[in-house]
Order: C-alpha cells, then structure tokens, then sequence
C-alpha cells in the first residue's frame, strides 16, 4: 500500500523502465535478531541516532521487539543497481564501471504559506534545501552524521552543495545539467 503514489502517479509520468518499484517481504525473527545485532555493534551508527535505532528501550519494548521474535518485521526490497547485466548487443566491449545513482528531490520547493513568519520570509524567494546548505554551513543547523565528536572535529568543514531540486524540476535541460 505505500508505494501506490509510486506505482499509479510518479511510474506513468516517468515510465515503467525508469522506475523500479520496490518489493516488500517478512524478514524471519532469527535473521531480524541478526542482523540487529550486527548493525548495533558494527559502529557505524552514530551515537546522535543509536536511541532511535534501539528496539530495548520503554517505548519500543512492547511493539517492536515482541514483533520481532513473534512474527518477523516487514521489509522493503530494492533491486541492487550497482551491478548490471549486459545487454546483448555490448557483450563484446570491455567491462565498465556502473555509477549508480539515487535522486531524493527533497525540500525542492519555494513557500507560498501566508503563514510564514515576517522574520522568515526568505522562505519564499529560495527553496528550502538552499536554506539547510546555508544554515549548516554557517553552523546553525547539523545533520546526525556530522555532530561533533572525537570523529568528525578534525574533518573538513561542510562545504554546501551546487545541486538545486527546482533546476531539477525546471524542465531546463541546462538547469537540470
């Protein structure tokens, strides 16, 4: 039910050889536990998001992990588009490295709210992903992965990105580019 928006609105605008639609499954509670364990202690999550990710703690004690060891927990699958299989007619052309690419448009849009405050009313001339870069390249705002810690205080400073979802969406092959 979560990927109809997918399914009926954004794969016939874009088309269906453009859009893979995911899968979803149950995960089996032993391989659930696993793979739980594995990520908790790989290190890889940073510890602004370790209580989110947490399925012993009070709030999440009761539906969670009951769930988990009972039934399983439903997944979302996605095709791995990091490897391609060849079509017939380039059989005889070297191997080539894939890039694949993940587009998110998020916060690719300009307010129109009468509801903005006075005070924030650049919220109207620039999108709201323009104002995240700005805000965490002055300091204002961080993401999770970029608090400072023992990790991250001697790596380079953020630096903000040139992409802008409205060139994305402006139809302008120049833009897009």
């Amino acid at each position: 039910k979560s990927f109809l928006f997918q399914k009926n609105v954004v794969q016939p605008l874009l088309g269906r050889c453009y859009l893979d639609l995911p899968g979803s499954d149950v995960l089996p509670p032993l391989f659930c536990a696993q793979l739980y364990r594995q990520v908790m202690t790989s290190g890889n999550i940073p510890p602004s998001r370790l209580q989110s990710w947490r399925i012993d703690s009070a709030e999440n004690k009761n539906s969670l992990n009951n769930h988990a060891i009972k039934e399983g927990i439903q997944a979302t699958l996605l095709r791995d588009h990091t490897t391609l299989i060849k079509h017939p007619r380039f059989l005889d052309q070297p191997k080539q490295n894939v890039i694949s690419v993940e587009i998110k448009p998020k916060a690719g849009y300009i307010t129109s709210s009468p509801l903005v405050s006075p005070k924030n009313r650049c919220k109207y001339n620039r999108a709201r992903y323009s104002l995240q870069q700005q805000l965490m390249q002055l300091g204002r705002v961080q993401k999770g992965w970029r608090n400072h810690d023992s990790k991250t205080q001697n790596s380079k400073p953020f630096t903000p990105s040139n992409y802008s979802p409205l060139d994305l969406f402006s139809g302008n092959a120049s833009q897009i580019q």
